[in-house]
């Protein structure tokens, strides 16, 4: 059924209670569960959800790596787990999965839904028709990524529907956050009403963990499921979009279990879009901060944590740049930073090697160009189908993809910089696992940001300005290409294999 997503809208469904009308950021909500961990995931116009199973690792994954510290939040939440045999698998599916999709339920209103309301409160739809094909969604990737010089978003689809208003079809973010109990304990003598801090903006840093109360008393838009806790053991009532429909996706014929009292899961969406792609779109990051302190989980504190070089993030700047003592290049604040440099070739390498053969592969993207053809001005097309496709041709420099890696320990392991690797291996591009080195930046030919959201950026401009956290001096690089061959080859290769399933399918 076609579904119509509504641009303006912010779900936010927390321990039963929906609020279609939440005024509160993606950075307020993280603020309340300070002490968890989050992901925040992609969905298509077409409501499908982009690698929703690596998300959910992620999450899992985090859960286990919070609870090494001293403090062990979440080891009553595990205990529980382990004395009623159940797994965090088990408990994702059961108490996370249909919470997503209350949230989803109402945030996606149904077009048939939308026809029935009186004229006045319909908002038109512009439909947006895509050339007709049959192959499968894979297929209509290749189809539609056309040379992005061309300033068009690589996304793709068959017919997507739009708000009135809105110059493309819009995506949606979805941020789940699982913290423990214990985090918002104070939850009990909440009284301020959700209206009450409705500012878009976090709340002011203070010296300790900041917390934000909501009210769990309905207001506009806010509905209770009436005896709903975290394992979402009732029934929707009504109301937020659900239609007085049963929690999607809970199996109502088991306890919810003792851990629904250690735990909190909260859903945010709302609408969001991809940057455009295209040498046109570059844009330009800063190092100038220091590494995060728990670098292997994707938790709330880094929310504050970055906050002080979020204030001080120069006007020209699209994002911060983490670095280390060293010089190394590890992350930006909300994405993975990689590089496309060239190296001298090594009979031994202790890097890992992605010699896949690409003559094996039928791409859309059949050669990768040389370290000679990026250097010259004179690169064309025609000159890349001349390579075998490996990034290097006889007695020449090697191109490889350099990306600080899960072994360095040093940076977030993103969903997206995972599927990066994953394009280059496709693509017989040799990935060196190892943080980019400021030192070695007239090395660099291409480079991009990473996330959930932005898939993959181009940078133009990768500087360290005065005042960084190192006191390092000053220094910039502009990037010979900026969305050149290297970095559109691997977000092609991106968009065909990134897994894409329905929501309702979840």
């Amino acid at each position: 059924m076609k579904m119509n997503l509504t641009a303006d809208r912010v779900i936010f469904f927390e321990d039963g209670v929906l609020d279609s009308c939440c005024k509160f950021s993606p950075q307020q909500v993280l603020l309340k569960h300070i002490a968890g961990v989050y992901t925040t995931v992609l969905i298509t116009p077409e409501g499908t959800v982009i690698d929703w199973v690596l998300h959910r690792n992620r999450l899992l994954r985090g859960i286990e790596i919070l609870n090494k510290r001293p403090t062990g939040p979440f080891q009553s939440f595990l205990s529980s787990l382990e004395t009623e045999g159940s797994s965090l698998s088990e408990f994702f599916s059961r108490q996370v999965v249909p919470a997503v999709k209350t949230a989803l339920s109402a945030f996606y209103v149904e077009e048939q839904a939308a026809i029935t309301q009186p004229p006045s409160q319909q908002q038109p739809l512009i439909v947006c028709p895509q050339p007709h094909h049959q192959q499968e969604p894979q297929s209509l990737v290749s189809e539609h990524l056309r040379d992005p010089r061309d300033g068009l978003s690589l996304a793709s689809s068959s017919v997507l529907l739009s708000p009135a208003g809105s110059q493309s079809p819009q995506h949606a973010m979805l941020m789940v956050c699982i913290s423990p109990a214990a985090t918002t304990a104070g939850r009990d003598a909440r009284s301020a009403d959700c209206s009450a801090a409705s500012s878009d903006m976090p709340a002011k840093a203070t010296s300790s963990p900041s917390v934000v109360s909501f009210s769990p008393t309905p207001g506009p838009g806010r509905v209770v499921l009436e005896g709903c806790t975290t394992g979402h053991d009732r029934v929707n009532q009504g109301g937020g979009g659900g239609g007085g429909r049963g929690v999607h996706g809970a199996d109502l014929s088991k306890p919810c279990g003792q851990c629904s009292r250690y735990i909190h899961i909260a859903v945010y969406c709302k609408a969001a879009q991809p940057p455009l792609y295209g040498p046109d779109h570059g844009v330009q990051a800063a190092v100038m901060g220091r590494p995060r302190s728990l670098p292997g989980a994707k938790a709330s504190s880094w929310v504050e944590e970055r906050r002080q070089y979020e204030e001080r993030k120069p006007p020209e700047a699209s994002e911060v740049l983490l670095s280390d003592a060293g010089g190394r290049i590890l992350e930006g604040l909300v994405t993975n930073f990689c590089v496309i440099s060239i190296t001298a070739p090594s009979a031994t390498s202790t890097v890992a090697s992605t010699t896949t053969c690409i003559s094996t592969y039928t791409s859309t993207y059949t050669s990768i160009p040389t370290a000679a053809e990026v250097g010259s001005s004179s690169y064309t097309e025609t000159s890349a189908e001349q390579t075998d496709g490996t990034g290097k041709g006889d007695g020449e420099e090697e191109v490889v993809l350099r990306v600080c890696g899960p072994q360095a320990d040093a940076a977030l392991p993103g969903v997206v910089q995972a599927r990066v690797v994953e394009a280059a291996n496709r693509l017989g591009l040799r990935v060196v696992p190892e943080p980019p080195l400021a030192g070695e930046r007239h090395t660099w030919r291409e480079a991009f940001i990473s996330n959930c959201i932005k898939r993959i950026q181009p940078l133009s401009r990768v500087f360290c300005p005065p005042g960084n956290a190192w006191g390092a001096d000053p220094w910039d690089y502009w990037l010979p290409y900026t969305a050149g061959k290297y970095t559109t080859a691997l977000l092609r290769e991106l968009e065909l294999i990134q897994e894409r399933t329905p929501w309702r399918d979840l």
